[in-house]
């Protein structure tokens, strides 16, 4: 009976000093008839207790005895139902009520989740699962995973974790319907799981951290989200993908961590497989959101230009200052490829960003770009209509358009771009040969002539 008991996942029956019930309702009574009803077998409701062991009251708490005790029972805090076993109530738990996840109306248990988790991947050494607010059902299901192997997680995390779901959730676990299937998945280092003085996992700070990070949109094979300190893994890819892209810049982990603990990464994940596509990043200025960093891990539309521009640079090399008509000059031209992906209409609106001015030293390390930067401007929220992350669009621009809603809704008036003219330089070498083959070719004019 004991290892029948165990695999059920019963908690057991009533002891000798004390009754046990499972009532229905709001502790308040505020549901009607519900309050303080109690459950029929196999109904769902807050497990309470009373007898003579049981306490009276907490220590000089009088408000947390009343919500306590109600009914003349206590209530535990803890959702489950009864059936009969052998002719005796056996209890189970659910989970705590405060942690039950409601999605469209429907009780989820995050303990049932987490045991199937386990059962299903063998990869994963502990699993918590969390409600992440839903605009659309209210709160959706996500999982925060603790993988076995903790050498190997940062390393394989990309790569592994979206082949086995990733950010749309499992497709098959086992015990689970498409319902109950977190969506949302993230990794944690055991060692940043908030606990207890107990040595308890708190599920509620868990909710915290990761409860920002519900889908900003959604749209062709991406979903757009923020992504918080503690998913080391993605945080990782994000960098190598930013050190890729921006050659001859680079970022060692200490200067990447730095930078984003003062501001919001918001990444695109493929849909299918979870794996990270792209990122971009935010900076708060007042009411003004700054992005200063595009980056898209994929070698189509304005990356592939940019390969062109990020050849392999001497640092040390020194060039004298553009005066302002030459950079306006070139900007004006409409030839850089990352100046104009800016420029153009997006988000469902009409235009794009407009220049506001370039920025003497802004990356000094940036050869390509000359240093400077130049600081675009897109329209402001109350002169538009919302932004739409566009399907047809490409992702480097749909990350635009994701930075535009986020910075909306977080309530900022619009969103600036600290872009690069990557073709700076080249187009002065190409110039200045220009130049001193037309002083070249006067020179000889004139000398001919006067001979």
């Amino acid at each position: 009976q004991y290892w029948r008991d165990l695999k059920s996942n019963t908690i057991g029956s009533e002891m000798k000093w004390t009754n046990v019930v499972v009532l229905k309702g709001g502790r308040d009574g505020t549901e009607g008839s519900e309050g303080g009803r109690q459950a029929q077998e196999g109904e769902e409701g807050e497990i309470c207790i009373r007898g003579p062991v049981i306490m009276k009251k907490y220590l000089k708490n009088p408000t947390a005895t009343e919500e306590a005790f109600k009914y003349e029972w206590f209530h535990s805090g803890d959702l489950g139902y009864w059936k009969k076993v052998d002719g005796r109530k056996q209890f189970f738990l659910k989970g705590r009520i405060k942690e039950i996840i409601i999605k469209a109306g429907v009780n989820v248990s995050p303990m049932a989740v987490e045991e199937k988790i386990l059962e299903s991947l063998l990869r994963v050494d502990q699993a918590y699962v969390v409600g992440i607010p839903d605009g659309r059902v209210g709160e959706e299901i996500g999982a925060v995973a603790v993988w076995k192997d903790k050498g190997r997680r940062i390393k394989e995390e990309g790569r592994r974790w979206g082949r086995i779901g990733g950010i749309r959730g499992i497709r098959e676990i086992r015990g689970l319907s498409e319902f109950e299937t977190p969506r949302y998945w993230f990794s944690i280092p055991a060692e940043k799981l908030p606990m207890t003085s107990t040595g308890k996992v708190q599920r509620v700070k868990l909710k915290e951290m990761f409860g920002g990070c519900a889908a900003i949109a959604e749209a062709g094979k991406y979903m757009f989200r923020v992504v918080v300190a503690e998913e080391e893994g993605v945080l990782e890819e994000a960098r190598k993908m930013y050190n890729d892209r921006w050659r001859p810049l680079s970022a060692d982990k200490k200067s990447w961590q730095d930078e984003l603990k003062r501001k919001i990464l918001i990444a695109a994940f493929n849909k299918e497989t979870g794996r990270l596509a792209g990122w971009i990043r935010l900076i708060e200025e007042g009411k003004t959101a700054v992005a200063d960093a595009v980056t898209a891990g994929e070698s189509k539309g304005i990356y592939r230009n940019l390969k062109e521009f990020n050849g392999t640079f001497r640092r040390d090399v020194k060039f004298r200052k553009l005066h302002a008509a030459e950079i306006n000059k070139y900007l004006n031209l409409g030839i850089d490829p990352v100046i104009e992906f800016h420029r153009k209409a997006k988000a469902g609106w009409k235009r794009g960003a407009k220049i506001v001015k370039a920025v003497e030293n802004a990356r000094p390390g940036d050869t390509p770009a000359l240093g400077y930067g130049v600081l675009m401007e897109y329209p402001e929220f109350n002169k538009m209509p919302q932004p739409k992350v566009l399907a047809g669009a490409s992702l480097g621009t749909q990350l635009v358009e994701a930075g535009l809603i986020y910075a909306k809704k977080e309530g900022f008036d619009r969103v600036r771009v600290l872009s690069r003219p990557v073709g700076l330089l080249k187009w002065v070498i190409r110039n200045t040969r220009k130049t001193r083959k037309a002083r070249l070719s006067d020179s000889r004019r004139i000398g001919g002539s006067e001979g």
